[in-house]
């Protein structure tokens, strides 16, 4: 026979005044979440996928290269132990080589951006075409903050001078075209945020820039980095 069981109750009912305030902070700060838009926030980079979607040659005409930390070059399957030991063995690959087009850089993190630039520059020298899949961005250094308003679009220029737009490599005269279909469906300015490795040569930059211009973008921004925190002594 089944029993029922009572058990007292020890809690009793809150007839106490509500407190209202701690809900009506939560509501505000999820309305200043959800009514300002992100670009109003000031970030010293943004992140960007800078893998290409492979080359536009064909497999012969491409050379890869790893640099690796302590001077490491592993040139196809060759272990390349210095700089100079891999100047002379890229000259001679192009002397011999005549297919040879593109030289494809693969860099491990503990590798300085010098290194790499030493090697687009060889490669440059040797009329080669550089390609940095992956590559790494070392914005300059700012302490000024500039606060954008306008809509907003990243474009990103590695060590090689290549420019990345939604993640794939793009032409200056492509990206006129891309920034003017965005101008002419956007209700308000746009506003390009450039995000350059601070040893782009300049003038790459500014074509950069005067394409944007060019395709009626109204404001065109340098992503930099701010300087180190340094401890007072």
């Amino acid at each position: 026979m089944n029993r029922l069981f009572q058990f007292p109750r020890k809690h009793q009912v809150f007839r106490g005044q509500f407190q209202a305030a701690p809900f009506a902070a939560v509501f505000l700060l999820l309305l200043i979440f959800l009514t300002f838009p992100t670009w109003l926030v000031y970030l010293p980079g943004l992140p960007m996928e800078l893998d290409a979607q492979g080359l536009p040659v064909r497999p012969e005409q491409v050379k890869a290269v790893r640099l690796e930390e302590g001077s490491v070059f592993r040139y196809g399957r060759e272990t390349l132990g210095s700089w100079q030991a891999f100047q002379l063995r890229l000259r001679e690959e192009a002397r011999t080589n005549r297919a040879l087009r593109w030289l494809s850089v693969q860099v491990d993190p503990a590798v300085s951006n010098n290194v790499v630039q030493q090697v687009v520059e060889l490669a440059r020298d040797l009329n080669l075409g550089v390609d940095l899949p992956g590559g790494r961005l070392d914005l300059p250094v700012s302490g000024s903050l500039v606060l954008v308003t306008n809509p907003m679009v990243s474009l990103a220029i590695n060590l090689a001078g290549q420019m990345y737009y939604k993640n794939q490599i793009i032409s200056e005269a492509a990206l006129e075209r891309e920034l003017q279909t965005l101008v002419a469906n956007s209700r308000q300015p746009l506003t390009l945020l450039i995000l350059a490795d601070r040893q782009v040569p300049y003038d790459r930059v500014v074509r950069a820039g005067a394409a944007a211009r060019a395709a009626g973008v109204r404001q065109v921004l340098l992503a930099t980095r701010p300087p180190p925190y340094l401890l007072s002594p």
